[in-house]
């Protein structure tokens, strides 16, 4: 075997282990279904009876319409704000849309305070501690920076 067809089958190798690990890497992520159904992490977290799940499934039903137009609103007005960018646009238009962009997210953190609100009203005495702790971990997931700094 030649130099070039060791070279060759090294490098072809070497890619397919990468492939398999990026893919294994992608697939394997910890905490993956935790991130992907927060629905099923809360109702495991608090430990909820039947009958509190589907009085949390209701809180859901009524909760998600909001926040998905909330949400909504949210992206067109920050999309209306960098399309100013494209033109001319009054000096005021920059600071009416970043104000309506403040409101509706003042709007989305009080119906997610009040979810949260209406699910520690469905927990049992028993339950409030877990719920703390939930709550807990909620709070330190949306404090921590989600880009790590480099050194």
């Amino acid at each position: 075997m030649n130099k070039s067809k060791f070279l060759t089958i090294s490098v072809i190798a070497l890619l397919v282990c990468n492939l398999f690990l990026i893919g294994f890497i992608l697939w394997h992520k910890p905490g993956k279904h935790e991130r992907n159904n927060p629905r099923n992490f809360i109702i495991e977290k608090l430990d909820l009876t039947e009958n509190q799940i589907e009085e949390y499934e209701i809180l859901i039903a009524s909760h998600k319409p909001l926040f998905k137009e909330k949400k909504m609103l949210l992206h067109e007005k920050e999309n209306q704000l960098y399309m100013l960018l494209q033109g001319t646009a009054e000096e005021s238009a920059p600071e009416v849309l970043s104000n309506e962009i403040g409101t509706l997210q003042r709007q989305i953190e009080i119906l997610q305070y009040n979810h949260f609100k209406d699910i520690k009203a469905l927990c049992k005495p028993n339950q409030i501690g877990r719920y703390d702790e939930l709550m807990t971990e909620i709070s330190r997931v949306f404090s921590t920076p989600r880009h790590k700094e480099r050194k």
